[in-house]
């Protein structure tokens, strides 16, 4: 369970977001989620994404699951960025006054290959 509040859109993302693994997980449901990027990590790319024309203002916030290793993203105006970093990952490339959560310990989960 990802939502207790609301919806939430889910993309996959290397050095750049694929649009086609777009899914949206309901409030109070079970999702499978399934990895189809595997490359180098851009968090550029997710910024680019953000602010394509036709997502301008899509979103207030974004939550980004990574181990950490990939250069600093740039600024994204109103838009507020929490990262959840994995137990191994770095905060090193967290951009300063953004919201970050170092997790404990990693959890298996069933995710599709």
């Amino acid at each position: 369970e990802c939502s207790r509040e609301t919806e939430i859109d889910v993309y996959n993302f290397d050095t750049s977001v694929d649009e086609e693994s777009h899914q949206v997980w309901k409030k109070n449901s079970n999702v499978e989620w399934s990895r189809t990027r595997s490359g180098g990590t851009d968090f550029n790319g997710v910024r680019e994404f953000i602010l394509k024309p036709e997502n301008r203002n899509r979103w207030t916030g974004i939550a980004i699951v990574t181990d950490g290793y990939a250069p600093v993203m740039g600024f994204i105006p109103k838009v507020r960025v929490i990262w959840l970093i994995t137990q191994n990952g770095t905060t090193e490339y967290v951009r300063e006054g953004d919201l970050v959560i170092k997790m404990k310990e990693e959890r298996t989960a069933k995710i599709k290959k």
